[in-house]
């Protein structure tokens, strides 16, 4: 009886709608390549309602996997300035909010002095599993930027609770993306959410309390990233900093869940970091979320990728057992 009430609330966090940022279009490229697929609108329907893809049901994990060789460690070796680097951003909600990619992401990258070019193939409640489907209607778009561009990073981001109550279809929709990414020559890169912020229903219907589900979701994603040698920005980490450390900052919107300006903002400069190598708090851009907090979201993403905290063991432990 225990375990049929424990499904049922699970379910539901599932089907729980999320107004924030589920509304108007997906972030396309600003400055679009003819050859790109058209990013997907996002829908108008609550944001959780995509069904996740079964690993065990579905063809395409049924398939012997072989890694493909990989490249130098991000970081170790610098980016050339004098090259135009394109990134795709393969995720939902929690990237698009706040224009994300292009208003926080690319002109962070624009003001270290690099030229990029930014893609965004993002749908509301969209997990890994179904991006990683080519019959899926948003999968099939990955497919076709990936057979059609060279992309020299693809930024991976899961639906909000899935690596921590579903884990399974979370690492068959890493596992399968890691593997079409590299083969069209890219390198992924895992974007680590957060947990949700203490006093959300999610948290109280799946048992979880903001610090759990923020170790939960880390624990996933470095098993991940450390298994099949992907890199990852410990963005959940970052807002683990200051949601311990600054209590004035808030970095989530009304609804607990999503981020604010505040929170898209420091979820751009740990991606920037992981995958440059750069030290935020040495880049000359403000982005317009008061001086007064500016200063401790660079340092928050520079500790989460220069000064990683451990994991506890217990939940590198379980994550490598969850399957």
């Amino acid at each position: 009886m225990k375990k049929r009430l424990l499904a049922l609330l699970l379910l539901a966090v599932l089907l729980l709608p999320t107004a924030a940022c589920d509304s108007g279009q997906t972030p396309a490229d600003t400055r679009p390549d003819t050859t790109a697929p058209e990013a997907t609108a996002e829908p108008t329907t609550p944001a959780e309602t995509q069904p996740e893809t079964d690993p065990a049901t579905d063809p395409e994990t049924t398939a012997p996997e072989t890694e493909p060789e990989t490249e130098p460690p991000l970081g170790t070796t610098e980016l050339d300035k004098s090259k135009t680097y394109k990134i795709l951003f393969v995720g939902n909600s929690y990237t698009y909010c706040n224009d994300m990619p292009t208003r926080y992401f690319g002109e962070i990258m624009e003001a270290a002095g690099y030229n990029v070019k930014i893609l965004s193939l993002t749908k509301g409640g969209w997990t890994l599993s179904g991006s990683a489907n080519s019959q899926d209607e948003l999968g099939k778009q990955v497919d076709m930027a990936l057979t059609h561009q060279k992309f020299d990073f693809v930024i991976l981001q899961e639906q909000s609770m899935t690596p921590a109550v579903n884990a399974g279809s979370f690492y068959g929709g890493v596992r399968r993306l890691n593997k079409k990414i590299r083969e069209s020559g890219g390198i992924p890169v895992l974007y680590a959410t957060w947990g949700r912020k203490q006093g959300s229903g999610d948290l109280t219907a799946t048992g979880l309390t903001a610090e759990t589900m923020t170790w939960k979701l880390a624990a996933a994603y470095e098993h991940m990233g450390q298994t099949h040698d992907i890199p990852v920005a410990h963005v959940g980490l970052a807002f683990w900093d200051i949601v311990q450390n600054e209590r004035r900052v808030n970095l989530f919107d009304t609804d607990l869940s999503h981020p604010n300006a505040a929170g898209s903002y420091l979820a751009a400069l740990t991606l920037f970091a992981r995958i440059t190598g750069i030290d935020p708090t040495t880049v000359d851009y403000e982005g317009g979320v008061g001086s007064n907090i500016e200063p401790i979201l660079k340092e928050a993403a520079r500790k989460a990728v220069f000064e990683t905290p451990e994991i506890p063991e217990e939940y590198m432990d379980e994550a490598a057992r969850r399957k």
